[in-house]
């Protein structure tokens, strides 16, 4: 998606961003937890989808399709699914890492 969107600003920074967070989740980060965040993303796409829309019709949402690559998946630009994506796998990212640095308090 890179390749066919380094034009457009909104689709370069979202990918851009995604495919840095998921090179260091998968290779760099010491966490595993992937399979997972797949699952959680799955089954929140639809009430994510379903608010969206609604959100959609409101007069305060607008995207701009010249900065998109003007590919609609079920009335959302493509990129705003990558978007949703990022942002769930900083949130499930960051929780896990403090999860993880819990201390121990059964001693």
């Amino acid at each position: 998606m890179l390749f066919f969107g380094y034009l457009k600003l909104y689709t370069l920074i979202t990918f851009l961003i995604l495919f840095a967070l998921l090179l260091y989740v998968e290779y760099k980060n010491k966490l595993r937890f992937m399979y997972r965040f797949y699952r959680t993303y799955a089954a929140l796409l639809i009430p994510f989808y379903l608010l969206c829309i609604f959100i959609k019709k409101q007069p305060q949402l607008v995207f701009n399709e010249n900065a998109t690559l003007k590919l609609n998946l079920f009335y959302l630009p493509i990129e705003v699914y990558f978007f949703f994506m990022g942002m769930l796998l900083v949130a499930i990212y960051l929780f896990e890492f403090f999860k993880s640095k819990k201390p121990d308090t059964h001693g």
